[in-house]
């Protein structure tokens, strides 16, 4: 079941992702020289996958891990 919510979770950020690409808003000059800080997407997005494997790295420790990066 863990894989099956990561897996679902990262299908709805593909499609908000997606749809932000597309939506192709005129940004500002503020916005424009902002730069997307990706590590903020990346590892909130990653720690479901390592947390839906617990037989490889156990429970206690991907429950640790999911709740310090998040």
């Amino acid at each position: 079941m863990p894989f099956w919510s990561a897996a679902f979770i990262g299908i709805l950020a593909a499609i908000l992702l997606i749809q932000e690409i597309r939506s192709g808003r005129a940004a500002t000059q503020e916005e424009a020289k902002e730069k997307t800080n990706w590590k903020s997407i990346g590892l909130p997005s990653s720690t479901p996958r390592l947390h839906s494997f617990p037989e490889y790295i156990g429970f206690i420790a991907g429950t640790v891990l999911f709740v310090g990066v998040i």
